[in-house]
């Protein structure tokens, strides 16, 4: 794959508020213009995720389906580990922490136009 997806992204995703909310809940819509494959291909390669999401630092594999993390939060880095609870190629990536730390969550991807892809 020549160059990254999020050169073209029409929008980014913030990192982390200083202090948390009670009820940690966000949602993001982003235009990225590539063809649906080629974003969920992407986002599938799960160690990649700092470049998108500045909050986290690093993601490293464990197995198939797990992940250890570590994410800012104010400044210190925290660990964590996090579980790939459902993936539907090129429609949805799920995904839930197993230990505390960054918030859980899911990405769906739409179809705009043949070179444009929904994220949210």
């Amino acid at each position: 794959m020549h160059g990254s997806l999020f050169e073209h992204s029409t929008g980014a995703v913030d990192s982390a508020p200083a202090t948390w909310p009670a009820i940690n809940a966000a949602q993001q819509f982003v235009v990225v213009k590539a063809p649906i494959a080629r974003v969920y291909e992407q986002w599938s390669h799960i160690e990649d995720l700092p470049k998108f999401i500045t909050a986290i630092r690093e993601v490293r594999r464990i197995d198939d389906a797990h992940f250890s993390y570590i994410w800012d939060l104010n400044g210190e880095g925290k660990k964590g580990i996090f579980h790939i609870v459902l993936q539907i190629p090129g429609r949805r990536i799920a995904w839930r922490t197993i230990s505390h730390g960054f918030m859980s969550g899911v990405v769906f991807f739409e179809p705009r136009s043949e070179q444009e892809t929904a994220e949210s």
